[in-house]
């Protein structure tokens, strides 16, 4: 009677270690799958996040060529404004020039010597008096 009570309480204590083998399995699988799932969402946000960065990359670059072009286009443009500038000085000096010949002219053919009188004294200092025609 002994060795039967022994025998269902090894035979007890046996379904019971099997019950928490048995629950121990299923909770180890479940973390698994649940670790699985989160290691496969972290995954697809870390891709995500990668594809993010490379694009702020691109853009950067992009934006980086779009800076230098138009910092050539600048010094172009400034170039290009100096030698129009210094053209245009230039031509305004010519024309400065030649309107001031214009005006000795046009002053020349207006005026023109009738008389010269002679000088009033014997002096040094003598005076001569011009008449002269518009």
């Amino acid at each position: 009677e002994q060795f039967v009570g022994s025998v269902r309480c090894v035979q007890e204590t046996e379904r019971v270690v099997k019950g928490i083998l048995k629950k121990y399995n299923e909770l180890e699988n479940e973390f698994q799958e649940q670790n699985s799932s989160e290691s496969q969402q972290y995954e697809g946000l870390l891709q995500k996040l990668e594809a993010d960065v490379r694009q702020h990359i691109r853009i950067e670059q992009q934006l980086k060529l779009y800076i230098e072009t138009t910092q050539q286009k600048l010094e172009d443009l400034e170039k290009q404004k100096l030698i129009v500038t210094a053209d245009f000085e230039r031509g305004l000096d010519e024309l400065k020039h030649e309107n001031r010949k214009l005006k000795e002219q046009v002053e020349l053919q207006s005026l023109s010597l009738i008389h010269i009188s002679e000088p009033t004294r014997q002096a040094e200092i003598s005076y001569a008096v011009f008449c002269l025609k518009k």
